[in-house]
Formats: structure tokens, sequence, C-alpha cells
């Protein structure tokens, strides 16, 4: 395919290197960007595991000021789109069986979202045991300020049985630590008798 009839943003299919702002064949800065969060402000945080050299690879790319992007997390939303766009065209054209694939990564995610929200209950046994020492020391106010901080954070667990299995599971265990809890002061703010 000849550069002037190849799609705007498309890679050059003998380097398969995207152009970049700067290149007159480069789409424009704005298609570089894709939103944290849709048009309605929902969004789902993504994290992963890499090796330490991909990491730095993208942090060189962001220094060389050769491409648009501002942080780490604009650069790799880009990607990701860019991968799933290109993944999504072998898919149409045959090259990939789309409902093998499809069904192999819905089962693979499924087992890794059991997988990670499985391993919480380690977090709560580590905890049980940070929360012990504490109380051994004679730190009290310490253990139920952790282990309401735990409590907290398992009510923001997304999936709503695992939430109720955590927020049950952590209340059974410190329950009593978690109401000895202070509340936060109100400082600054004055009473209506003084």
């Amino acid at each position: 395919m000849e550069r002037s009839d190849r799609p705007r943003g498309a890679p050059d299919s003998d380097s398969n290197i995207t152009y970049f702002p700067g290149n007159p064949d480069s789409p424009p800065v704005e298609e570089f960007f894709q939103p944290a969060s849709d048009t309605k402000g929902h969004n789902v945080p993504a994290s992963f595991r890499s090796p330490p050299g991909l990491m730095t690879r993208v942090s060189r790319i962001l220094a060389s000021g050769a491409v648009p992007y501002r942080t780490k997390g604009e650069l790799l939303r880009h990607a990701l789109v860019r991968h799933l766009h290109w993944l999504e065209g072998l898919i149409g054209d045959g090259v990939l069986e789309g409902s093998e694939l499809t069904r192999y990564e819905a089962m693979r995610t499924t087992l890794a979202e059991e997988e990670y929200m499985a391993q919480f209950t380690e977090i709560i046994e580590r905890a049980s045991a940070v929360i012990n020492t504490l109380k051994v020391r004679g730190r009290d106010a310490r253990a139920a300020k952790v282990a309401y901080r735990l409590l907290n954070d398992a009510k923001e667990i997304q999936d709503p049985d695992w939430r109720a299995e955590y927020v049950k599971d952590l209340t059974l265990r410190f329950g009593d630590l978690i109401k000895a809890q202070p509340k936060a002061p109100l400082r600054g703010f004055r009473s209506e008798t003084e």
C-alpha cells in the first residue's frame, strides 16, 4: 500500500510504524488521546504487571518528547485501543476466529478476576497477624485504625458478592476493634453552647 493510500494514522505495512506528529501523514494530535472516562464520567481502573524493561521503554518514549502523551496512562490507553482495533480487524478479516478468541478471553478474564479476589483472603490473614501483633504490643488504637481502614477498603470492592463476603469476614474478625474506632474530630467547629 502506498503511503498516500494508507488511512491516516494506520501503520506503514513495510515497517509497522505509526506516523507521529511532525510527519505530514500523521493523524492530528487529538487522535492520540483516549479519554480516561466515558462521556458520563465512568471509568474502570486497570493495572497489570510487566517486566521492568517495558516500563523503562515507556518512560524513555515519554521523555523523548517525540509523542504527544503527558503520562504513562495516556500512552498505555492509546496503545491498548490501537491494539484492540488491530485485533478486531484480524477477527473481522477471519484471521482469528472471533467466537473462539472471545470465549477464551472471557474465560481467562473470569478466572483472573476470581483468582485476584480470592487473594483477598490472604490479605485478611496477614491483617489478622498484624492487628494481633499491634494488640500484643499494647497499640490497640493503631490496631483499631488498621481494622477500620481495611473494612472501608473492602466496602469499595466493585463485585457485590466479594464485597459482602469480605465486609462480613472483616466485621466478624475485627468488629470489636472497628466499633472502638473513634470518629474523626470536627476541628474548627464550635458547639452551639459556646
